[in-house]
């Protein structure tokens, strides 16, 4: 018979909680600043033949959210890399929607190989950092038709008024 302590269980809700560190920011700035980065990592790859596009789906004019801006920007690159990796030909999609909960969604698709290798260390960085963050992921590969990843967040979509 195992004794489990409930204060352990608590401790590691905390250490998880500390190592988020919540801001408001423009979500379009960040897409903006993730779609230069991996325009970059494709010519640095010899892809610029690969295209590029990021979809914003907002109900505000200027989507701001309160979250950990680092980590979701993190995820992004781990994801975008993932996708220029695989990717020799066609496009890669991303971007966000908002929803009407406290969350928005996020997604970043290919059309690369479809091939994933399980020691992928940053899909597996992504996957833990949007539990932390209180999200969910689903991926999806198929063959020779690409990579699509959807995951979701807990942050608060505004908009901010600027005098």
């Amino acid at each position: 018979m195992t004794n489990q302590n409930p204060n352990i269980l608590k401790v590691s809700k905390n250490k998880q909680e500390k190592l988020l560190h919540p801001e408001t920011f423009s979500m379009d700035e960040l897409m903006d600043e993730l779609y230069t980065y991996a325009k970059n990592e494709l010519q640095k790859s010899g892809k610029s033949n690969v295209g590029i596009e990021i979809f914003k789906f907002s109900d505000f004019e200027k989507c701001w959210v309160h979250t950990d801006r680092i980590r979701l920007r993190q995820i992004f690159i781990n994801l975008l890399d993932a996708a220029v990796k695989l990717t020799d030909t066609g496009y890669i999609f991303f971007g966000y929607h908002t929803s009407v909960s406290n969350n928005m969604n996020f997604f970043v698709e290919d059309t690369g190989s479809g091939i994933y290798n399980d020691d992928n260390f940053g899909m597996t960085i992504a996957h833990g950092l949007v539990h932390q963050m209180g999200g969910k992921m689903e991926v999806e590969f198929q063959e020779n038709a690409g990579m699509s990843v959807d995951f979701n967040i807990m942050c608060y979509p505004c908009e901010i008024f600027e005098n």
